[in-house]
């Protein structure tokens, strides 16, 4: 169950003298969907009762501070989400952009500096497009997190896939 899952993340991390992060963790991985299906905690919490299951993939991600175990969303975002499409009453030259946003990113989360990168927008006009569609709801932002107390955050992230027999495939360094 997940929930023993995040039982031992919580005491690897807690033998270390950290504290897990309790307000975030990892998640099934489904295509185009990066945070899909259930959410895998980096303590003991039995609501998560969900087992994982055959054929599906997870992100295991531990995080871990000195400080008291909880985030909280800054001011700033560097990070976009493609949410839904808008042509009524939009100039052209913003439903130009939003077509090359959505058929570069799909509904992946994106950075502004991949829009550069690839020549979509203009430098000089990336952030006030932005702003823009975040307005009117066609783009998500996600605000950078901070430790509440602000103290460093470690993560570390592991692909997970059960096989038909339940074996554990699992990402590893080499």
């Amino acid at each position: 169950k997940l929930y023993e899952l995040g039982e031992v993340i919580a005491q690897k991390i807690i033998n270390r003298g950290l504290r897990p992060i309790i307000n975030l963790g990892g998640h099934e991985l489904k295509q185009y969907n990066l945070h899909a299906g259930p959410f895998i905690p980096n303590y003991k919490e039995k609501m998560h009762n969900q087992v994982l299951k055959p054929g599906d993939a997870y992100a295991c991600e531990p995080f871990a501070t000195s400080g008291i175990g909880k985030v909280e969303n800054g001011r700033d975002a560097y990070i976009y989400r493609f949410v839904k499409r808008i042509k009524k009453n939009m100039p052209y030259e913003h439903l130009a952009y939003m077509n090359k946003i959505e058929k570069n990113f799909k509904h992946l989360p994106f950075s502004p500096r991949w829009i550069e990168n690839n020549n979509l927008i203009s430098k000089n006009k990336i952030q006030r497009t932005l702003e823009t569609f975040i307005g009117k709801k066609i783009l998500d932002k996600y605000p950078i997190l901070l430790e509440k107390t602000r103290e460093p955050v470690a993560q570390e992230e592991h692909t997970i896939i059960l096989d038909m027999e339940g074996n554990k495939i699992v990402t590893t360094r080499e």
